[in-house]
């Protein structure tokens, strides 16, 4: 962070906003993560468009979002579903409660047990480490949780051309929208 954005955004921004999202100090973070999620800046380019009033758009590696009109962000891991699963092994709707790794078996909150040859879970790292009885191994690990709200509004953006508005303040609950 301090050698691609300064001292001054780093202090500004960069650590007090990425703490908000990591809940660690980026100080005790390896860097690996910055190339996905911090793009480089052009100062020259930063200062042109400054002074000339113009919008960077399409920077970042965040610049496009396309979203489906349907399902939201869920329709897309179901349409990847459709292709990689057969609709009669798809689970939706139900709380995995148990993993047994010899038995290859889940078992949910309403009872019911799905044996696998290979699984593939979405549920946080901790709680499977849990699950499996490795608590030692989840007991060690550092990490955050969010509340991910997507909200839809047809119209015109009141932002012009923002389309995410960041908030590193610690005094706010949410770190963007």
């Amino acid at each position: 962070i301090m050698r691609v954005m300064g001292k001054g955004i780093a202090d500004l921004f960069m650590r007090p906003y990425n703490f908000k999202v990591w809940a660690i100090p980026t100080t005790l973070m390896q860097c690996d993560w910055l190339g996905e999620r911090v793009a480089t800046v052009d100062a020259k380019t930063v200062v042109e468009n400054v002074l000339r009033q113009r919008p960077a758009v399409g920077w970042g590696p965040n610049a496009v979002f396309r979203f489906p009109t349907e399902g939201g962000t869920g329709g897309i891991w179901k349409k990847v579903a459709k292709k990689c699963v057969p609709e009669e092994k798809q689970v939706y709707s139900r709380k995995c409660t148990a993993l047994d790794l010899d038995a290859k078996t889940a078992t949910f909150d309403d009872g019911s047990k799905v044996t696998y040859n290979k699984l593939l879970s979405t549920m946080s790292l901790d709680l499977t480490l849990e699950m499996v009885g490795r608590t030692d191994l989840a007991e060690g690990l550092q990490f955050s949780s969010t509340h991910v709200i997507g909200l839809g509004i047809r119209g015109v953006n009141p932002h012009d051309t923002k389309c995410w508005l960041y908030y590193p303040e610690d005094n706010c609950p949410f770190y963007r929208c």
